[in-house]
Order: structure tokens, then sequence, then C-alpha cells
């Protein structure tokens, strides 16, 4: 199996379950993994953790949180360039959207987290660019992922690189239809809401007997 190379994953999540956007240009088991993670993850920190041959790097903001995975030598400078453009270009969004459901802010910021995740990942010269806008900023702790997960819970971490965008596209697909069904949903239970208060309403007797 050929591993990916360079950033393969991001995503923002808030409060530690609901997973805003992610990109993905791999193949495998790693956002389950990451799911496991997320609850377990230190907050107000900006970290890395080594998992078998890869590094998760996250950044924790109280809420939310933004986190990218990498193979383990890749530059943790250039990832944490990553995470705080991620943050930036967060910060730019009104904030009901940033209320919303998983997956709903991937049409917004899907395609700016692959981008980034690709330019950061491709050159040597880009690995040099966020080397020098991060200076001199404090080293970044390395925690083993055996502190933070229970033996029970810890798998193997299965990533294999894809030369094809079809697993992106069909993680796109897969993400839009989630979103349509929960906003599908979400507009019955409205629409039933409202129902009920006209039903109820017309059908009281003290508001009845006030209309003669």
């Amino acid at each position: 199996m050929e591993s990916a190379s360079g950033i393969f994953y991001a995503l923002i999540a808030r409060d530690r379950e609901t997973v805003l956007v992610e990109t993905i240009n791999a193949a495998g088991n790693f956002p389950q993994v990451t799911r496991t993670l997320l609850p377990k993850l230190e907050r107000g920190v900006k970290q890395s953790l080594r998992y078998g041959e890869y590094s998760f790097f996250y950044r924790d903001e109280g809420r939310f949180t933004f986190l990218c995975l990498a193979e383990a030598g890749f530059p943790s400078r250039a990832a944490f360039v990553l995470l705080e453009e991620m943050r930036v270009e967060f910060s730019k969004l009104p904030p009901q959207l940033t209320e919303g459901i998983d997956y709903s802010l991937n049409s917004k910021l899907g395609n700016f987290l692959r981008e980034r995740s690709v330019a950061l990942s491709g050159s040597e010269r880009s690995i040099t660019n966020a080397k020098r806008e991060l200076g001199d900023v404090q080293e970044i702790m390395v925690q083993n992922i055996d502190k933070l997960l229970a033996r029970e819970e810890r798998i193997e971490l299965l990533v294999k690189k894809t030369h094809s965008m079809n697993i992106i596209s069909s993680n796109i697909k897969r993400n839009a239809d989630q979103v349509r069904e929960a906003e599908r949903i979400k507009n019955i239970k409205k629409a039933g809401i409202i129902a009920l208060v006209i039903a109820v309403t017309f059908s009281s007797p003290h508001l009845t007997n006030n209309r003669f």
C-alpha cells in the first residue's frame, strides 16, 4: 500500500463532535479514528499527536478545533501554518454559520482547506515560507497517542494514497446528501410545529367563543 504524503486530511469541528467541514485526499479509516480522538483532545493548546507512521496536528480554540493529518515526517511548522490559515478564514464567517450541522460548511470552506493543504504539501519552497511565517513560535508539544486512547480504542490507522479525485468527490457527495437530508427533516419538524400551533389555536373553545 502506497502511503499518502504531506497533509491529506483537515477539518474544523465544533464542541468536539460536530465536523463543520473536512477535506480528504486519501483513502483510509482516519476520519473514524479522528472522531474517536476529538473528545479527548486537550483544550486551549496547539499540539501534535504521533499515531504510528502519521501525525495529527491540532489547535483548540475553546468550542472550535482545527485539525490536520500528515505523514510523521512532515514539518510541524507547515502544518500549524495551515491550522492558522483555517482559523483566520473560519473567523470571517457570520456567527450563525458556525452553529450549523455536520458538513454544513463544506461548500464554503472545503475548497480552501483542500487547496491550502495541497499547496503547503507540494513544494520545499512552500514549507520554507511556512517556517518563515511562523517565525520564532514556541516549540509545539509532541504527545504519543497512547496517552489519549485506551488500549481497546486504539486501532491501526490505515491510509492509502490516491491519484484521482474519486474519493474526494464521493465524500463531497455523501456530505452534501447528509446536509440536505438534515435540512429536510428540520423543515418538516418546523412545519409540524406550525400546524400544531394553528390547530390548537383554532380548536380552543375559549378562542372560538370570543369570535362571536
